[in-house]
């Protein structure tokens, strides 16, 4: 029987230079829990592990310059000995990958109120209250200050209830938020895990949540993430760095990939308490073929029940052993000299069809363009496979792309929202009355919700203005990730663009980047941008 492997439905890959992308069309709100306080993610992923271990490393400031021959065999010492540690640096790394530790996800707590000032409140209300005052009238000046001091009571008193309030609002939408993510609601585990993935070493993306377990695939890095040699001492003591057999390496690299598959559950179970087992699936891209053409093959297949994980010595056992012994369905194959190879997919349906469904950008694209991804309904009439199934065409105007080059059947696809994203409108910054500067604005969600008012107290943020891009990470907070200067700019790019030939707009929107989504924008059919999202469009 097949390994049993479904995408959720909506829910769409991308594999891309930068790694994996997910996301969902229903809007999902990205609210994160977890022991660090309201608002913050626990699901920090593994730090970069590895950095260039190749080639020679210039002499130490503090080395003694030592004459001819001398010299040079003291520098040739000095590196080998720099480059010996940086390799010992690389081989622990792999070897405890697996053994990050994941803080468990815990109910959150809205931050109590902020403090409010009482001195500078009774300092502003008698300033305005002996405005035009003499300083000679001095009953008059008394019951102007007495005056000041009950407004000011007042003021206090009111602006205490208000942020209890809201306090107390913010936490009703955290606690119901905990309840659905505790209760596995997909959009909040999807919105939870999707932003806990986005700083792993090895990019994961939600594939689907389904009676309390979740899908997830795991983009595996290539054999050249381990370097080919290893320090040792000779029978003599002599420090050597001679190759690795490849049997060698392609141990040390099964444990590469068996330490971002565990690194990966440990994750997804912390910071998602609902959640009872994860089936993870694990791809890697395959090397060009002669056209420069790449596709994506599967390494490895396997399900982990949070139980089974109980009771593992991570300290002592190995990445590839702890995949073997707690995980069940596990595919994966070995070759000579301890290979992984890929999997033979012609019984394993499912696992066939999340390959076709996931597009790759182009490997020649140094932006890192996010290509479009297709669930099974947008794959309809499509044929089977990857990148080399698109059609060649000719542009609205006849002008034929190079040969090799790939158009997509039909042009662009639809604009569809993602989760937590919006636009800023109806900013407004005013002065307060202690010197600092409060903002207002209204939160356009991209799903078509209702626009969320926001009001931020003493804010610093030059990036936030009228149509700004941000995703919302709760009610009172944003997360700024298009800023107005930049949009427009954006807006001036995309009308030189619109003004192109259509032949070199459909260049373009092969050859761009995805900035265009971010900025709310969206491709037409003729290749040209306009704006998409409702708070661009409003």
């Amino acid at each position: 029987m097949g390994f049993y492997f479904k995408l959720a439905p909506g829910v769409k890959i991308r594999a891309t230079h930068r790694g994996l992308r997910a996301s969902v069309g229903p809007r999902a709100a990205r609210v994160h829990f977890g022991a660090g306080g309201t608002g913050v993610s626990t699901g920090a992923g593994p730090v970069s592990l590895y950095r260039s271990v190749g080639g020679g490393r210039p002499r130490s400031a503090g080395s003694a310059r030592a004459p001819g021959a001398a010299y040079e065999r003291q520098r040739r010492q000095e590196e080998k000995l720099q480059h010996a540690g940086e390799l010992q640096t690389a081989f622990q790394r792999i070897l405890n990958l697996h053994r990050e530790e994941f803080t468990a996800a815990i109910a959150p707590a809205a931050p109590g109120p902020q403090p409010i000032d009482a001195s500078a409140v009774q300092g502003q209300r008698e300033h305005e209250a002996l405005r035009g005052v003499s300083a000679f009238r001095k009953s008059a000046r008394a019951a102007a200050r007495r005056q000041a001091t009950q407004a000011a009571s007042a003021e206090i008193e009111q602006e205490t209830a208000r942020r209890q309030r809201a306090q107390a609002d913010l936490q009703i939408q955290l606690d119901e938020q905990w309840h659905r993510l505790l209760a596995n609601d997909p959009e909040v585990v999807f919105a939870t895990l999707t932003e806990a993935f986005e700083d792993n070493e090895a990019p994961a993306a939600v594939a689907g949540v389904r009676d309390g377990e979740v899908s997830v695939v795991v983009l595996a890095p290539d054999i050249e993430m381990v370097p080919e040699r290893m320090p040792r001492a000779t029978e003599a003591g002599n420090l050597s760095l001679a190759k690795m057999t490849k049997s060698t390496r392609n141990s040390f690299y099964l444990l590469l990939v068996c330490g971002h598959v565990l690194v990966t559950v440990r994750e997804t179970l912390a910071v998602a308490p609902g959640i009872e087992s994860v089936r993870v699936v694990v791809v890697r891209r395959t090397s060009p073929d002669a056209y420069g053409a790449q596709g994506l093959e599967c390494l490895l297949a396997a399900v982990f029940s949070r139980d089974a994980l109980q009771g593992i010595q991570w300290q002592t056992a190995d990445a590839a052993t702890i995949v073997q012994d707690a995980s069940t369905g596990l595919r994966i194959r070995q070759g000579a000299a301890n290979i992984i190879q890929p999997l033979d997919l012609s019984g394993e349906p499912d696992l066939a069809a999340l390959l076709q469904s996931v597009d790759l950008d182009d490997p020649g694209d140094s932006s890192g363009k996010d290509q479009s991804v297709h669930d099974s309904d947008d794959r309809a009439g499509r044929k089977a496979g990857l990148d080399t199934d698109y059609a060649y065409a000719k542009t609205p105007r006849g002008g034929a792309f190079p040969p090799g080059h790939p158009v997509r059947p039909g042009g662009p696809a639809p604009w569809q929202p993602r989760p937590g994203w919006g636009t800023v409108r109806d900013h407004v910054s005013v002065a307060n009355d202690h010197g600092g500067t409060d903002m207002g604005c209204r939160f356009i969600p991209d799903d078509g919700g209702g626009p969320i008012p926001i009001v931020v107290h003493d804010s610093n943020m030059p990036e936030v203005g009228e149509y700004a891009r941000a995703i919302m990470l709760s009610r009172d907070e944003l997360s700024i990730k298009v800023s107005a200067a930049s949009m427009t700019e954006a807006e001036e790019m995309f009308g030189r663009l619109n003004d192109m030939e259509p032949a070199q707009r459909a260049l373009m929107y092969k050859e761009g980047n995805d900035l265009y989504e971010d900025c709310g924008w969206a491709w037409t059919p003729d290749y040209k941008l306009v704006r998409a999202a409702p708070g661009m469009t409003q």
